[in-house]
């Protein structure tokens, strides 16, 4: 019997940046129930106390595959007022992984 080895899911990470009054949160790999729950919460930090409060952006381009769960997350993000990007700009900023650690 031959083994056979199950591809590994891509790693999910969020890659946070500013440009002026928008905020763009890109979503890198896998968007599931844990994975909508780092990005619901930096959407809602992104309005902190700031006024006015910033536009934020949510890039899907690099995510991979999605849950039910990852995509209600979703909704969330845009009932907080976050737009959904799939379009051709990319912004780079610094990644916060999955459990909460900068990288």
């Amino acid at each position: 019997m031959t083994a056979v080895s199950q591809p590994s899911q891509p790693e999910f990470g969020v890659r946070i940046a500013s440009f002026g009054d928008t905020l763009v949160i890109g979503v890198r790999g896998v968007l599931d129930g844990e994975a909508a729950r780092v990005v619901v919460d930096a959407a809602r930090a992104a309005g902190g106390t700031a006024v006015p409060q910033p536009s934020v952006e949510i890039d899907l381009r690099d995510m991979q595959a999605w849950t039910s769960a990852g995509l209600r997350g979703l909704s969330d993000c845009m009932a907080l007022g976050a737009r959904l990007r799939m379009g051709p700009q990319i912004r780079a900023g610094h990644e916060v992984h999955a459990r909460g650690e900068r990288g």
